[in-house]
C-alpha cells in the first residue's frame, strides 16, 4: 500500500500507537507546530485525505478529535519483545521488522 504523504502516514502511525483519539487541536500542533493554528489544523485535513483508502476507512474522524474505529496491527510491540531476549531467531526476526520486514496494516 502506498501513502503519497509522509507526514499523513505518521499521524495514522501516532494514531495507532496512541491507541485512543487525540484532539485534532494536538494533533496539528504535534505535526505542525511551526505553523499558525489555523494552517495546521488544514494540514491536518489535508495529510488526512492523502491516506490510501485502506487507511482512510480505519480512522473515526470526529469535529474535535482523532482516533481509529478499527484495531490496526502494528510490529512495535512485537519487535520490542523480541529485542529483549537472547534468543538468536528471535533476534534475527527482530532485525528483519526493523528493516522494514512488516508494516502496519488494519486488522480484519
Amino acid at each position: 500500500m502506498l501513502c503519497r504523504s509522509k507526514k499523513a502516514l505518521g499521524v495514522f502511525l501516532y494514531l495507532a500507537q496512541h491507541g485512543t483519539a487525540v484532539s485534532r487541536r494536538e494533533l496539528a500542533r504535534l505535526f505542525w507546530g511551526g505553523a499558525a493554528e489555523d494552517a495546521a489544523r488544514t494540514s491536518l485535513r489535508t495529510a488526512l485525505q492523502r491516506l490510501p483508502p485502506e487507511l482512510a476507512g480505519a480512522l473515526d474522524a470526529g469535529r474535535d478529535s482523532i482516533g481509529l474505529c478499527l484495531p490496526v496491527d502494528l510490529d512495535t510491540e512485537r519487535f520490542e519483545t523480541l529485542a529483549r531476549t537472547d534468543d538468536l531467531a528471535q533476534l534475527a526476526e527482530a532485525a528483519q521488522i526493523y528493516r522494514g520486514g512488516k508494516r502496519a496494516s488494519p486488522s480484519s
